[in-house]
């Protein structure tokens, strides 16, 4: 096997690595996308490789820019505080650890819902509140999702040219 069908395939199975963390939230998946190309655009070099180095860095930057910015601004319309998602994500990630790989999820949720019951002292206004914490988290999955589809098919594209 020639080093860059070997590359080729590493980078393949990186990015189907971040496709999945994009969707499960386990690991940063768009990160893991961008740096996958990233790698392969140096390796391979050209202008098709510089390109698709530039292009990454782009997307990525793009991917996680509009999805703070999406998501944030969604939730301070709606007045959801950082404060509760930080409880969430402390109590997801301590649940992960607690119960294997449906923790993070439980963890996450709960957190936002105590944290919203303690901040509003109504549980159905708590319960409203972390519905709308869910519903920013789901925007902005699939904003990264977008970004790292984007990615992936630019670098297949990028391969055929290559």
């Amino acid at each position: 096997m020639n080093a860059h069908l070997f590359v080729d395939v590493i980078v393949a199975l990186v990015i189907i690595c971040g496709l999945v963390g994009v969707v499960i939230q386990v690991i940063p998946g768009l990160l893991l996308v961008g740096g996958a190309v990233l790698v392969w655009g140096l390796f391979t070099g050209g202008t098709v490789g510089w390109t698709m180095v530039v292009f990454a860095v782009i997307i990525v930057a793009l991917g996680m820019v509009l999805k703070f910015l999406i998501a944030g601004k969604y939730l301070m319309r709606e007045g959801v505080p950082n404060r509760s998602l930080v409880i969430g994500a402390v109590l997801g990630i301590a649940g992960f650890f607690v119960i294997p790989v449906v923790g993070l999820f439980i963890g996450f949720i709960g957190g936002i819902y105590l944290a919203e019951w303690q901040r509003l002292q109504d549980p159905n206004a708590a319960k409203d509140a972390t519905w709308v914490a869910l519903k920013a988290t789901g925007l902005s999955i699939l904003i990264e999702l977008a970004a790292a589809l984007t990615l992936t098919a630019a670098w297949v594209v990028a391969l055929f040219l290559h």
